[in-house]
């Protein structure tokens, strides 16, 4: 197991075309063969439950939760498991744990926190455990003896390989979004001011210099950015250095003061700051999860 995901992991991360989508359901899919479990990834707690995948990927999909989706109340128990008890427990929690529906099947849930809040979950389910023998809903009583057994241990390894996974799916997705954005971009003064900082986001960057290429004002410049790109510049131009400090991070040994000098970041402690804040845990945290694969 260790070595097949050692192998997709690094598929992915030199995978930076528009095909990366489906780079993920392939390796989402093989997870699941693996374990033999429906593997989900996507947001919740914030009024979106999906992160751009298929619904398998998305929702458990298995021949139980169809047949307990068919019926509107069930269904209705199944959206505030999603939105509200399983986001509850989550951050309750803090950490890897095994949760039992309403429908009284259980999904291994790890909850991984970014910016405060906002959580994202993958979700290994459905299964029985042991004492189990009784389905919540009697009609479904077949359907769910059906369904494997698995036991907490069976899950030790996959924090461990899951976590880091999802931190590079999720930077993957963010740098697509980024991507899309820019060839979204209908202003050519910011088209071309796009392309400037992904070539030069190492170096000292001032709004007034990039106004005055663009022949505009400060004011003026910050306004359209904003409104074409839905960020502020310099949100913008540390997304691109933290995505390439990341990747420094995981491939290189390269030590903190010099990865953060050619991200354009002033220094290490501020690269601290910034990739805390965007990733939810330090630099070298980040590293060490990698080289623990």
């Amino acid at each position: 197991m260790n070595i097949l995901l050692h192998f997709l992991y690094i598929v992915l991360y030199f995978s930076r075309n528009g095909f990366f989508m489906e780079d993920a359901e392939k390796i989402l899919t093989e997870i699941a063969r693996q374990w033999e479990l429906d593997i989900i990834w996507k947001r919740i707690g914030s009024g979106r439950i999906e992160c751009g995948l298929s619904a398998a990927h998305t929702w458990h999909c298995c021949e139980f939760c169809q047949k307990v989706k068919n019926n509107p109340r069930y269904l209705k128990q199944c959206s505030h498991n999603d939105t509200t008890l399983l986001t509850a427990l989550a951050k309750e929690k803090k950490k890897p744990f095994i949760h039992r529906c309403h429908a009284g099947v259980c999904e291994y849930v790890l909850p991984v926190f970014y910016d405060g809040d906002e959580l994202e979950v993958i979700l290994l389910g459905v299964f029985r455990q042991q004492e189990q023998h009784t389905a919540s809903y009697p009609e479904l009583q077949e359907d769910f003896e059906k369904l494997p057994f698995r036991d907490e241990n069976d899950f030790r390894t996959a924090e461990p390989l899951l976590s880091p996974l999802m931190k590079v799916l999720r930077e993957r997705r963010e740098y697509l979004k980024i991507k899309a954005l820019a060839s979204e971009i209908k202003d050519p003064r910011i088209q071309e001011t796009i392309l400037y900082l992904e070539k030069n986001f190492a170096r000292k960057i001032s709004i007034p210099h990039l106004a005055g290429l663009s022949f505009l004002s400060i004011s003026r410049f910050q306004h359209i950015f904003k409104t074409e790109t839905g960020m502020s510049l310099f949100d913008y131009l540390n997304r691109l250095r933290l995505e390439n400090a990341a990747e420094m991070l995981r491939t290189t040994e390269l030590p903190l003061n010099v990865i953060s000098e050619r991200c354009g970041i002033s220094d290490q402690s501020r690269l601290g700051v910034l990739f805390k804040k965007q990733y939810n845990c330090t630099p070298l945290a980040y590293r060490k999860q990698f080289r623990n694969i």
